[in-house]
């Protein structure tokens, strides 16, 4: 979406797309993701922990079974923030539901501001971790996002991320590079991903050191292959759901474009009349180092 300045608003974007998406967004492989997050995120009962992209709740509600087993006076606290009001709406359900809305605070506000967020629990250097699940590939400039979060941790505290890997969901991998040939823009942002150090280095940028990366799958399935006879059928999926609701608006001269621009890159990526794929995920967990004392000891 453009703002009025004609520069593109990817946070309204992706609201757009999320709000979309919300009703059925916990009717998918989410849920497991985001409890194996807190997982790797190895989440202590005192911690105070941020959920950027929060979306439903899912890493706040898993975060928080784990946060209500201490004592009320040591009992840590969580910080849901996203965007996407339709999201954040059954994040507050849920939480009602499961009666922990004394350990989670749900915010509207982009993930990428934290520092315009007037939230008295908001503030730098106070977080002991940070997760952000499904979050970084929708991110247009992900180095700067990485950096700003990192200054709301507490030395010593953790940041953990996820990113698909270039063989997972090729056709929407096609798809922005199509819309982005035609000075269009995409709700999400992949390209920048090649391997595992794209994301590390980016942790290496922040000042965190790499406590862990690896490589997961077996949580969304592939949903190819494809043949090369379905790329019309993919690429106008694409326009007529959640992803295409800016693209929509500039009429269907433009869509025919980009549908164009698509099939030409299908069939490039066809392979013996078959486009393929994998699953996968990058997932980096890292720590802001521990501040030194007077004689240079953590």
């Amino acid at each position: 979406m453009a703002s009025s300045s004609g520069i593109f608003d990817q946070a309204r974007s992706a609201e757009q797309m999320y709000n979309a998406r919300a009703l059925y967004y916990n009717d998918s492989w989410h849920p497991r993701f985001a409890a194996d997050m807190v997982k790797w995120a190895a989440i202590q009962p005192s911690n105070k922990v941020l959920d950027l992209a929060c979306g439903t709740g899912l890493v706040s509600l898993a975060a928080a079974a784990i946060i209500r087993t201490a004592a009320h006076t040591t009992r840590g606290h969580i910080i849901g923030v996203d965007i996407a009001d339709d999201m954040l709406s059954i994040a507050r359900t849920s939480a009602i539901s499961q009666n922990v809305t004394d350990i989670i605070t749900f915010i509207r506000h982009d993930i990428t501001q934290l520092n315009t967020c007037s939230h008295n629990l908001v503030f730098p250097g106070s977080f002991d971790t940070i997760i952000s699940a499904s979050s970084l590939p929708l991110l247009f400039d992900p180095k700067a996002a990485i950096s700003h979060w990192t200054t709301y941790l507490k030395p010593g505290g953790r940041l953990v991320v996820d990113a698909i890997t270039p063989e997972s969901e090729i056709p929407g991998l096609l798809f922005e590079q199509s819309v982005e040939a035609c000075g269009a823009h995409v709700p999400w942002n992949r390209t920048w991903i090649q391997d595992m150090h794209s994301v590390t280095e980016l942790f290496e940028a922040a000042g965190l050191q790499i406590e862990s990366s690896f490589v997961v799958s077996n949580y969304r399935s592939a949903k190819g292959p494809y043949s090369s006879d379905d790329g019309e059928k993919v690429v106008e999926s694409f326009l007529e759901g959640p992803s295409g609701i800016e693209l929509r608006t500039r009429g269907v001269e433009f869509g025919e474009r980009i549908k164009e621009e698509f099939l030409r890159r299908w069939e490039v990526r066809a392979k013996e009349g078959i486009v393929d794929e994998a699953e996968g995920f990058y997932i980096v967990v890292g720590t802001k180092p521990e501040l030194a004392n007077d004689d240079g000891q953590v």
